[in-house]
């Protein structure tokens, strides 16, 4: 399976490099920075960036999301450069990574690895292993096009003989959150409806009821809408969703009007945040902060809310089902969903058993219970659906 993934990983690493060369009229090695630099800043004339710590000419992510923004013709370009770096990762990342002797792949889980109750992972003590809460699952491509599809990783992972694998997802947890703290009543009608409130807000934005998750601008909808909620600026969600600026503060003047009690929550929480520099969520939990009381911690207080209470959830679920149901073994633990395997001869029964051990209440004064989606599959994780 690793060298047909591996062998996969070249595959669409040249389709992509063939594209760049058709385009561009010659080759370009995008690990080469002498290249990347003559591309960017001689043929193409874009301004300089430069390296925030060593204040050096870099192309760096970030370097590339600013002259997208600034030239958004060459959003293709930046694309397929990305999906290249991308596949390189994949392969000397997860196709190349060290199992231990029993053929398995594990990690280290720092449980203070982040300020939102959310568990870090890295490679164990031993030098084997890796960070698995990043296992990419691939998928097409941003512009659709056909044939460039990332591959998916997680088909490397696969049950024990007589098992099957489960991907357990809260479904729009954060969001779930967000609602709950600034008691949005109109987002609220639409969980309770079962239906999905980016989607909706996407409709009601572009006057088109066909939209669904699936459409091309459901994505870059769903990220600036997310990134509003946690203060982010049109500046900063610009380059990430692919808009312009202007766009971007249109965009978000009219989520704000349509909106009201999340900007109001919003507001609510900076000036407490001003008063005493604090946070708390629904467990009772509290963030106390000690930097300079300016955007930078208003945004990570904001954004702690949500997480934090995610977090907790998730390891609540994982406590459930580790003390009720033995037999079910958490694999992985994905800062809002997990993925665990249970025997196939009563897969019926558990398929009931998780469902029942993830319904935990957040306990706010209208208990709220985040529904869980699951997925399952006797090949990989990969495979589960």
């Amino acid at each position: 399976a690793k060298q047909a993934l591996s062998t996969t990983l070249l595959f669409e690493t040249t389709k992509r490099e063939e594209w760049l060369t058709s385009i561009l009229g010659h080759q370009l090695n995008v690990k080469s920075t002498p290249q990347m630099k003559a591309l960017f800043y001689d043929d193409l004339r874009l301004p300089v960036q430069f390296n925030r710590k060593t204040r050096q000419p870099t192309l760096d992510d970030e370097a590339l999301d600013k002259l997208q923004a600034k030239e958004p013709v060459i959003r293709p370009i930046v694309r397929r450069i990305r999906e290249i770096r991308s596949l390189g990762v994949f392969r000397s990342t997860f196709v190349e990574a060290r199992t231990d002797r029993d053929g398995r792949i594990r990690c280290s889980y720092n449980v203070a690895g982040t300020e939102t109750f959310r568990f870090s992972s890295s490679q164990d003590a031993f030098g084997s292993g890796l960070n698995l809460q990043n296992i990419p699952k691939g998928g097409d491509s941003d512009d659709g096009e056909d044939g460039l599809e990332l591959p998916n990783v997680r088909q490397l992972f696969v049950p024990d003989p007589g098992y099957e694998i489960a991907d357990m997802d809260l479904d729009s947890a954060d969001l779930r959150i967000v609602v709950a703290e600034s008691g949005c009543k109109e987002m609220e009608a639409w969980f309770a409806a079962g239906k999905k409130p980016y989607v909706e807000i996407a409709k009601e934005y572009y006057h088109d009821p066909s939209i669904t998750k699936a459409h091309p601008k459901y994505g870059a909808f769903k990220s600036l809408c997310h990134g509003t909620n946690y203060l982010g600026s049109a500046h900063g969600i610009a380059p990430r969703v692919g808009l312009l600026i202007r766009e971007v503060e249109r965009i978000q003047q009219w989520y704000f009007g349509r909106f009201p009690e999340i900007k109001a929550w919003q507001d609510r929480l900076k000036d407490q945040m001003r008063r005493n520099r604090t946070v708390s969520n629904a467990w009772g939990y509290r963030r106390i902060y000690f930097d300079r009381v300016d955007d930078a911690m208003f945004r990570q207080g904001v954004a702690w809310i949500p997480q934090s209470t995610v977090g907790l959830l998730i390891n609540k679920i994982w406590h459930n089902l580790r003390t009720h149901e033995p037999a079910i073994q958490v694999l992985l633990q994905v800062h809002d969903s997990l993925v665990f395997q249970v025997p196939a001869s009563r897969i019926d029964y558990y398929k009931q058993r998780v469902v029942e051990l993830s319904r935990v209440p957040v306990p706010y004064k209208e208990a709220l219970y985040i529904p869980a989606g699951f997925k399952w599959s006797a090949k990989n994780w990969g495979d589960c659906e």
